[in-house]
């Protein structure tokens, strides 16, 4: 599936795909609700710009794969929409938010490092940049637009 067409997202990918998506985010992201208590201390402007930073990092390599799809679940499980629709609907939303800046990598840079501005505290940025990498590197390949993505946010984010 393209990165740019109109059925991306979980649903596009059928109901036995989202059913497993969301059993894998049920149980493993609720590890994360524990392991990650401080998601509930970011405003809602910050859920807004992380959920972005993540969708926007999906598109750098041109390649979206299900343990992308499973982390960005996971995420928006872990800010509480717990239902797939909500799931989907905020994805959604995300996408359009960011799909004019996945044209290029400089314009996916460049609206990361607008994103970037919104977490205040350096352990605010650290959280992000580790969520980030973990999204970057779950497939096992990092592309060049991935690496670059990652390092000017490490710069940003001062780790």
């Amino acid at each position: 599936m393209a990165k740019g067409s109109s059925d991306a997202g979980f649903a596009a990918r059928g109901p036995g795909f989202c059913a497993v998506v969301n059993r894998l985010c049920d149980t493993a992201l609720n590890l994360a609700k524990i392991m990650n208590p401080k998601l509930s201390e970011f405003t809602a402007p910050q859920c807004e710009a992380l959920l972005d930073l993540l969708v926007l990092a999906t598109y750098l390599d041109q390649h979206l794969g299900m343990a992308e799809d499973v982390r960005v679940a996971g995420l928006l499980t872990a800010m509480g929409y717990a239902t797939v629709y909500d799931r989907q609907r905020q994805f959604d939303a995300s996408v359009n938010r960011v799909r004019q800046y996945t044209e290029n990598a400089q314009l996916a840079r460049n609206h990361g490092l607008k994103l970037a501005e919104c977490f205040t505290t350096r352990d605010q940025g650290q959280q992000v940049y580790a969520l980030l990498e973990d999204l970057i590197t779950c497939d096992g390949q990092i592309a060049t637009a991935e690496s670059q993505f990652l390092a000017v946010l490490r710069d940003v984010f001062e780790l």
